[in-house]
């Protein structure tokens, strides 16, 4: 039966049905015959049954000689055996037949569900949900469970126009005659950018049963608002045990530029069959799902057909990410906002852009190095400026009121100069920018738009979008140029960006911190109240010319930290010296980062030290030591973030911080805690200290002149001695000439929570039990077991004879024994087991026993749990006993 030389089709009924119940089944089902699907398969001559036959369908590709064609599937004949092997239509087959293939096979089980309950109005309706309710692109597995069909994608109503080459995402169908229970084996060829990956797309979508009880959120706004919702809600799927179902949608869109009625806020964008494509065809789906499935739950994508909202359904949505984002876990979020990789389509456009990027730097006689680059993200444009007329902040726009060029050459240290800057912007950057920027700061600055780093991938770009013949606009295609750039700057390892805005936030969350600066300084209002991410790296310095001593603590300290953070918080060590290599190796052991320190100010400071005044410091003591503590001025040389923790080596971190600890308004310049009064609540000690790192930079030169002053007037500093004082002078009159320098909180010198530098002569519990680092100020651990020992204060520095009477004039050292007991946790582990003995030995260098009591104590307290109220004294009277049995049994052993 041909008509015009087109092959008409029909459905093709087998078992139980009989042609003639067959016939009068289906011509009862008006709403069979008349759905926009032209319901009809590839059959056999003598299958011409259907209604529909009267009606031309489309012509379907014509199958090669070996393919038998009937039924449902599509099977070749295996020479040699009755097996039939898979066949996967590819490039002659139409998006459009491979759906109707697929889908007409799920339509026969469902007419055989009617049938067999012999045409009971209920389950006929029922059955009919379950066909035609579900999307094209949806995966659904057959009654059959020896059997079963998949098929892919985002999109398959949009046949080629010549007919003979699918859309680059086109559908892609399998009829798979393995067992369910085996696993498909890994497809190890190399994917072609022109063909979907069809290994992984079994478990993508989502089953029958879960279309028709899922709960999905909105997915709204632009980019970043969509990525944080999708880890904030995917994360409150894992932590419920649930399965995990995803809106497989995409914004490209997402501009948000109407007001709501109360003037304040602006109106959501949620996603539309208008304005969204398929979340897959951007991210890679099978990275994400296999990270979700780490946690113990499944996951799987809901069809886009079936989440794209009506223009009744778009009023009354609600956008909840952000409130879902603050209840949901931190490390979950920051693990799958890591997941979100770029799919294949899209990471062949990012990977054309940046080559070209290579390519351009090339072109004008520079070495295009990676490391030499930096991203950065600045807002300027109108839609900005209407945004931060309504946000209640205090950081919307440039830090001051200065020029960019000034704010980014302050958020790059000289020691590791960049050469070029990928620029992503509200706008295409002026002439006018490109040239002072290179003038100011010696970056040549690129751009996607500018420098036509995308036009190659025009064709590719579109395809993502799927528009037809429509031309790509940045007005109409916002988000799918934003994630472009997002990909592109995420490969570039410095990152510069508007800490308010929720691409740059992303940024420096997914980045850990690490290399991370924003040109407008202070909070981050999304890592503040919502995600609490590990953005603050640890700084510590380092002399070889320091006691041996020195080095015990730091490594204790170092321990600490990843034993509080693990790896993934950045540390830094300011190094001065080259010769201790085994050092140099313990700390590339543990991920630290090595800045080989040479200081210029040298000489200024030896000056300083021989006319100190001993008695006002124990940081004179020790040339090296001393050298020490005057290297944290060199840290906006070395760091590449906008703030750091800084910390002296005598302390141990014991409970996590993240930037959301330091509040809104954290500090523009420095923050230090008190001194030895708990009570006062001033700045005073910078034992451990908030630093803001460019304000560091932009003040540098001046900061260096105001010390050499000093040392060549031989005037000490007011508010305290060494670096301690010179921070303080300098910057409570920065910017404020003339002002009466008190220990008092300031613009520029700010208070630091008490937690964060807590002593062991403290004696407020409260304090204790919320601390985050315990600072050993003054007396060492090994100075509070000698007190504990019994050693008298003359035995001490006479600048420690205050601090002894505070600690050992008493019998409570319940809270001193807690601090020892941290630093106890840390000098007693099992990979550096030398430390524990290098520190007893250092503390008592001419007494075998009391090193052997060091040993025992410490190993006894790391044990002792947090709650039991150590007695550290009672561990040392068990410890005498110990080692006289010791020597007893080493005399009655000897000849």
């Amino acid at each position: 039966m041909v008509d015009g030389g087109i092959k008409k089709e029909s459905i093709s009924l087998q078992q139980p049905f009989t042609p003639k119940f067959r016939r009068r089944f289906i011509q009862s089902l008006p709403w069979l015959n008349d759905h926009p699907l032209y319901i009809y398969s590839v059959l056999e001559p003598s299958n011409m049954d259907h209604p529909a036959a009267t009606e031309a369908p489309p012509p379907p590709p014509k199958p090669p000689q070996q393919w038998r064609v009937g039924g449902l599937g599509m099977r070749k004949r295996n020479r040699g055996n009755s097996v039939n092997q898979q066949i996967i239509p590819t490039r002659g087959v139409t998006d459009r037949r491979l759906g109707q293939w697929a889908y007409l096979h799920h339509v026969h089980h469902a007419i055989a569900c009617i049938a067999t309950r012999k045409w009971q109005l209920f389950t006929a309706i029922i059955c009919y949900v379950m066909v035609f309710k579900l999307n094209y692109d949806d995966v659904v597995q057959t009654p059959n469970k020896n059997h079963r069909t998949q098929f892919v994608d985002s999109d398959i109503r949009h046949p080629t126009k010549n007919g003979d080459a699918p859309d680059e995402g086109a559908a892609i169908v399998r009829y798979n005659t393995m067992p369910e229970d085996k696993e498909p084996k890994e497809n190890n060829e190399s994917r072609s950018s022109n063909v979907a990956d069809i290994s992984p797309i079994r478990q993508q979508q989502c089953e029958r049963q879960d279309m028709i009880q899922f709960n999905y959120y909105t997915v709204c706004n632009g980019l970043s608002n969509q990525l944080a919702g999708h880890a904030a809600f995917i994360a409150s799927f894992i932590m419920s045990g649930k399965k995990v179902t995803i809106p497989d949608a995409f914004i490209f869109n997402g501009i948000q530029s109407e007001r709501n009625t109360d003037g304040q806020t602006l109106k959501n964008v949620v996603a539309t069959k208008d304005n969204s494509i398929p979340l897959t065809s951007i991210i890679d789906a099978d990275t994400l799902l296999k990270t979700i499935r780490q946690y113990g739950v499944d996951a799987c994508f809901i069809p886009h057909d079936m989440i794209v909202m009506s223009r009744k359904e778009h009023t009354t949505s609600k956008c909840s990410w952000l409130q879902q984002l603050r209840s949901s876990d931190n490390d979950i979020v920051a693990t799958l906002l890591d997941a979100m990789k770029p799919s294949i389509p899209l990471s062949g456009i990012v990977k054309s852009v940046t080559s070209k990027i290579g390519d351009k730097l090339t072109n004008n006689n520079n070495n295009f190095i990676s490391e030499e680059g930096v991203c950065l993200h600045y807002r300027n444009g109108t839609d900005w400026h209407n945004h931060c007329s309504i946000w209640k902040g205090n950081n919307c726009k440039n830090s001051g009121n200065r020029a960019i060029v000034d704010l980014v050459k302050e958020r790059i240290p000289a020691t590791y100069p960049k050469k070029w800057m990928y620029y992503v912007g509200d706008a295409t950057p002026s002439e006018r920018l490109v040239e002072t920027m290179k003038e100011h700061t010696n970056l040549t600055m690129i751009h996607r738009i500018r420098d036509n780093l995308a036009l190659s991938s025009y064709d590719e770009i579109r395809e993502l979008v799927k528009n037809g013949s429509e031309e790509l606009s940045l007005e109409k295609h916002r988000d799918i140029f934003a994630v472009i750039d997002f990909f592109v700057c995420k490969s570039v390892p410095s990152f510069i960006g508007n800490s308010v805005s929720t691409f740059s936030a992303l940024q420096i969350a997914t980045r850990q911190g690490k290399n991370s600066s924003w040109y407008n300084s202070r909070s981050v209002p999304l890592l503040n109240g919502f995600l609490q991410a590990k953005v603050i790296p640890i700084v510590y310095t380092y002399t070889e010319e320091s006691q041996a001593m020195g080095k015990i603590l730091l490594k204790a300290s170092i321990t600490s930290v990843r034993q509080t953070f693990g790896m993934d918080i950045g540390i830094h060590v300011i190094y001065h010296g080259t010769e201790d290599r085994m050092f140099m190796y313990w700390l590339e052991k543990r991920k630290v980062t090595i800045h080989v320190h040479e200081p210029k100010w040298l000489p200024m400071i030896e000056d300083m030290l021989l006319d100190a005044n001993h008695m006002n410091s124990h940081l004179y003591s020790h040339r090296g030591n001393y050298i020490g503590t005057w290297q944290r001025i060199d840290i906006p040389l070395f760091i590449d973030a906008e703030y750091v923790i800084f910390l002296d080596s005598d302390t141990i971190v014991r409970n996590k911080f993240d930037f959301s600890t330091f509040g809104d308004n954290i500090t523009p310049g420095i923050a230090f805690s008190s001194e030895t009064d708990e009570k006062l609540k001033v700045p005073s000690n910078a034992g451990v200290a908030l630093l803001n790192v460019p304000l560091l930079r932009e003040t540098y030169n001046e900061f260096l002149a105001f010390i050499q002053d000093h040392a060549q007037t031989k005037k000490d500093f007011v508010l305290g001695p060494s670096d301690q004082g010179a921070y303080l002078d300098f910057y409570h009159s920065f910017k404020n000439p003339g002002v009466v320098l008190r220990h008092e909180v300031s613009t520029y010198v700010q208070y630091l929570d008490q937690t964060f530098n807590v002593k062991p002569y403290y004696k407020n519990k409260d304090t204790f039990d919320k601390r985050r680092v315990i600072h050993f100020h003054g007396f060492k651990p090994q100075d509070l077991l000698k007190g504990l020992m019994g050693y008298g204060e003359d035995e001490f520095a006479p600048a420690l004879h205050g601090l002894f009477k505070m600690m050992f004039r008493g019998n409570d050292h319940n809270l001193l024994c807690l601090a020892l007991r941290d630093f106890a946790l840390s000098v007693t582990i099992d990979d550096d087991e030398d430390n524990l003995h290098q520190f007893c030995k250092a503390a008592f260098p001419f007494a075998h026993e009391e090193e052997i009591t060091c040993k025992f104590f410490f190993q006894t307290l790391s044990k002792q749990q947090e709650g039991g109220h150590s007695n550290c004294k009672n561990i040392l009277k068990l410890d005498v006993f110990e080692i006289k049995h010791q020597n007893k049994t080493a005399s009655a052993s000897s000849p």
